[in-house]
C-alpha cells in the first residue's frame, strides 16, 4: 500500500505461498510457487478478473515428487514443460530462482563444478556456473531447458493467433496439470512441428 501510494503507477511483486490471501488487491503480480498455483488456481484467477493482477510463477526447492521442476536431478523435460504449463494458464512470467547464487556454495567451502549441493535440492541455487577466466558465466543444462521452454511459451502465443483452438487442443493433449503431463519429449517435438507449420 506505501509503494502505490508513494510512487503511483509503479508495479508490486512478491513470491511465496498463497499471495492471494495476503496481498488480495493490493499486489500487482503475484507469484504462488507452482504448486501453489496449481492448487489455487480458482484464487489466482479471481485476482486476475477482480482487480487485473497479472500472475506468474516459480520454482525452487520444490515442488518435488512428479512436479515440473528445474532441480538438477529431474529430467530436463520437466523444466521444459514449464513454458507449456504457462501458456496454458495464462501465466505471463516466470522468476528465476535461482540464476547464480552459486556464491553461496564457494562460503561454504564448495565448488558448483563439483558439488551441486543445495539445502532444498540439488543445484536449486544456480542455473549457470561461473566463468571466473572471462568474468562471465557459463550457460548450464537446466539453463537452457528455461530458454527452450520460453521459446515453445512464444510460439505457442504466435501459433495461437492463427488457430487458437487447435493450439489449445496441442497443449492439452500434453499437459493436464503441472504434475500430470506426458514424459515422452518427441511428443513435444511433434507439437512444435505442428504449430510452426501452422505458422507457415
Amino acid at each position: 500500500e506505501l509503494v502505490h501510494q508513494l510512487m503511483p503507477g509503479v508495479r508490486t511483486l512478491d513470491a511465496g505461498l498463497n499471495t492471494y490471501i495476503y496481498y488480495s488487491g493490493k499486489l500487482d503480480i503475484p507469484i504462488p510457487r507452482l504448486d501453489n498455483y496449481q492448487n489455487k488456481k480458482a484464487n489466482y484467477e479471481e485476482m486476475s478478473k477482480t482487480y487485473g493482477a497479472t500472475v506468474w510463477t516459480y520454482t525452487c526447492d520444490g515442488p518435488q515428487g512428479n512436479s515440473m521442476s528445474r532441480l538438477n536431478d529431474f529430467p530436463l523435460l520437466s523444466t521444459r514443460a514449464l513454458g507449456w504449463y504457462m501458456w496454458q494458464n495464462n501465466i505471463n512470467g516466470f522468476l528465476h530462482w535461482a540464476w547464480n547464487l552459486w556464491d553461496r556454495l564457494t562460503i561454504r567451502g564448495l565448488d558448483p563444478f563439483s558439488d551441486i549441493h543445495c539445502a532444498g535440492g540439488p543445484a536449486d541455487g544456480f542455473l549457470v556456473y561461473p566463468d571466473l577466466e572471462n568474468g562471465g558465466v557459463l550457460e548450464g543444462t537446466r539453463a537452457t531447458a528455461m530458454r527452450d521452454a520460453l521459446e515453445d511459451n512464444e510460439l505457442m502465443r504466435l501459433a495461437a493467433k492463427k488457430n487458437s483452438a487447435e493450439v489449445k487442443k496441442i497443449v492439452d493433449d500434453l499437459v493436464r496439470s503441472s504434475t500430470d503431463f506426458e514424459r515422452d519429449p518427441a511428443k513435444y517435438l511433434q507439437a512444435r512441428i505442428k504449430m510452426l507449420q501452422m505458422l507457415g
